[in-house]
């Protein structure tokens, strides 16, 4: 068992987690 290895679907809410903060922070410093 690889318990330390996150789930795809951990990793794909990380990330869009991650692009909707980038997406706020460059709409708001635009």
């Amino acid at each position: 068992d690889a318990t330390d290895v996150p789930e795809p679907g951990t990793l794909f809410a990380l990330g869009s987690l991650m692009l909707g903060l980038l997406g706020l922070r460059h709409q708001r410093f635009q």
